[in-house]
């Protein structure tokens, strides 16, 4: 996960309006369509990782523990899953169920200062993808 640690910014998104509808919020997307997205990616001093995700009034936390454990705080209530990392560390993910809903986010780094997420929702009935820059 070092290479993802840093402040990114979200440039461009793809079928955004389909991951609200199937996530049960149709009005919400057309109230945040234009409001900017911020990952903050940080690591502890014992090893771990934390990721902060801001959009308007919403802040997501995640925290990456040992043993690929994870606990997502979506402000409404909170989950548990698994993570991993690639042996190059170029792409990660995380995994988890939440409300129902089966829940898979692939970050892959494109570049030094890119990478792009992939939100796959219950096994590919809805996916959307989302670029980020580092700042």
């Amino acid at each position: 996960m070092d290479k993802f640690v840093g402040t990114w910014r979200r440039y461009k998104v793809e079928n955004e309006k389909a991951a609200f509808e199937y996530l049960g919020f149709p009005d919400g997307y057309e109230a945040l369509k234009n409001t900017e997205c911020v990952f903050t990616i940080t690591k502890n001093a014992d090893g771990t990782y934390q990721d902060h995700f801001k959009r308007a009034q919403f802040d997501i936390n995640c925290s990456y523990n040992e043993n690929s454990q994870v606990e997502m705080d979506f402000a409404s209530g909170k989950a548990t899953g698994q993570s991993g990392v690639n042996e190059d560390g170029s792409e990660c993910f995380v995994e988890l169920n939440y409300r129902d809903i089966h829940r898979k986010h692939t970050r892959t780094l494109t570049s030094d200062n890119e990478f792009m997420q992939k939100d796959d929702y219950d096994n590919g009935k809805c996916i959307s993808i989302q670029y980020y820059k580092k700042d």
